[in-house]
């Protein structure tokens, strides 16, 4: 009966070993079944540090491995949304201060590192928009300041020249055109006046010579150009 009992200590050894093994598959499995609900979960919350921890001590799993890759997946992508966001918000403080032009080539970054979204392409609008009202304030009053020195000074063609290069690039602007509308009716009062002291003068010299006809030719012609000038009749 004793060596009966012997030679069934193998079979009761490897029925053991196949107990045990079936009891430690168990609790693996439920231990993985358990990761992946708390990791879901915690997923769900978007705390994908904390899901990895519970995940990775039974990385082994093929459920877990996937759902592994997920999360760092959805990390690396919070973290890049998180990134973009700090961008706008540091491009919008930058446009808040002025520096229209640093705005530009922060949201240039953003958009090399983190690709493009709508909110980028708005910002970047609003603000190429705010530097082009910008160059158009400087270079308006610019021009109006130097024209208006180059006018004091009587420098009216070179003024003249100044002011049509900038309505050149900003048509219808109303100082630089009331500016050379002004200039254009100085010059052409000017060029007036020295045409009527000419005739003035030409008429005199005639009349100086006894040629009275000529002289009077010489005064109605003028007339003809500056009807009713009180100068003429002098």
């Amino acid at each position: 009966c004793s060596s009966d009992l012997v030679g069934d200590v193998p079979a009761l050894q490897s029925l053991a070993s196949e107990i045990a093994n079936d009891l430690r598959a168990r609790e693996e499995r439920a231990a993985v079944q358990t990761a992946l609900t708390e990791a879901r979960a915690l997923i769900g919350q978007s705390k994908f540090s904390e899901a990895l921890a519970k995940l990775r001590p039974v990385a082994n799993d093929p459920e877990v491995a996937a759902l592994i890759a997920r999360a760092e997946q959805l990390a690396r992508e919070e973290a890049s949304h998180k990134e973009r966001d700090a961008g706008l918000a540091a491009a919008r403080e930058q446009r808040a201060k002025g520096a229209l032009d640093q705005a530009i080539e922060t949201i240039k970054s953003v958009r090399e590192k983190h690709g493009d979204s709508p909110m980028l392409r708005d910002l970047e609008r609003e603000i190429e928009a705010e530097r082009q009202l910008l160059r158009k304030r400087e270079a308006v009053t610019g021009t109006a300041s130097e024209a208006k020195k180059r006018i004091a000074a009587s420098q009216w063609d070179s003024a003249r020249v100044l002011l049509q290069k900038t309505l050149k690039e900003y048509p219808g602007e109303p100082e630089l055109t009331a500016l050379l509308d002004g200039i254009e009716r100085g010059l052409s009062e000017q060029q007036a006046r020295k045409e009527k002291e000419e005739a003035l003068k030409k008429s005199r010299v005639l009349e100086g010579q006894g040629r009275d006809a000529d002289a009077l030719a010489v005064i109605d012609a003028a007339l003809q150009v500056y009807a009713g000038d009180p100068e003429l009749f002098s």
